[in-house]
């Protein structure tokens, strides 16, 4: 989907109705930051909206979620989201965002893709990375050799969770519901697709890329964190070794880790 073109009007109706806290900094930490643009502000106000109750939500859900994490949780979450955005100043002194803005499905998960049969000879294996393996293997379990029917994704279903915000939260349901957590399908995915989870920056301009918030597997845990339904559940299920991490560091490493070797800009 092509990035939202919004500006600061589009948003006064929607900042009246997010509601946050005003005794304990959350309020301050996003209206007293005017260089954010509009529709980041957005997306800032409801992470910090999500943090406040953090700990009682991962509590409530409990097990597989080990307590020693849930513990540590409010020290590995920031206080401050605009951090998330890396922004920077271009070579007019114009603080920009170092990442792209975008629409998020926020629920493409395995039931939400429809699929079609396809003949392996006549979907154009030939133009693509997989073809010798599509070739001289299995396709989707059935032996390519043969010309065999296999399946291919078409179309994404149900736009009803639509948000924005981003493009890295839509990682989450496919790496972890798709891909079940395949490093491998994860790493061709994002070979193929080409996604712009961050821009170019010239080499005048700085980011924080020696912290945390330089690294893209920390923002990717901490949306999974942060995440409305339990998505924790999913990983320490997936990852039952992960039950015994000693920190979110080391959680975030074995999920998201190869995101921190991606290398695709926009």
């Amino acid at each position: 989907l092509p990035f939202p073109s919004l500006n600061d009007s589009t948003f006064s109706a929607i900042k009246q109705k997010i509601e946050l806290p005003c005794g304990n900094g959350f309020m301050e930490a996003v209206t007293d930051k005017p260089c954010i643009p509009a529709e980041w502000e957005f997306f800032i106000r409801t992470l910090t909206r999500k943090k406040k109750d953090v700990s009682s939500r991962l509590t409530k859900w409990g097990d597989p979620i080990p307590s020693t994490l849930i513990e540590k949780v409010d020290e590995y979450i920031p206080d401050d989201f605009e951090k998330f955005l890396s922004m920077f100043e271009d070579e007019n002194g114009l603080r920009k965002v170092c990442k792209p803005f975008s629409w998020i499905h926020s629920d493409i998960m395995d039931d939400n893709i429809h699929m079609e049969p396809c003949w392996v000879n006549s979907c154009s294996i030939g133009n693509t990375p997989d073809a010798g393996l599509m070739d001289d293997g299995y396709v989707n379990g059935y032996n390519g050799t043969g010309g065999g029917k296999s399946w291919r994704p078409s179309h994404i279903l149900d736009f009803s969770d639509l948000s924005i915000g981003d493009p890295i939260c839509d990682l989450i349901p496919i790496h972890l519901d798709v891909f079940r957590g395949d490093p491998c399908l994860l790493k061709r995915f994002l070979e193929s697709y080409k996604l712009p989870l961050v821009r170019r920056i010239s080499h005048h301009e700085s980011v924080e890329r020696g912290s945390k918030f330089g690294r893209l597997s920390y923002l990717a845990m901490c949306y999974c964190i942060l995440h409305e339904d339990n998505i924790l559940g999913a990983i320490f299920s997936l990852w039952k070794e992960l039950r015994m991490a000693k920190s979110w560091e080391e959680v975030e490493e074995t999920v998201w880790g190869d995101l921190n070797n991606y290398t695709g800009y926009c």
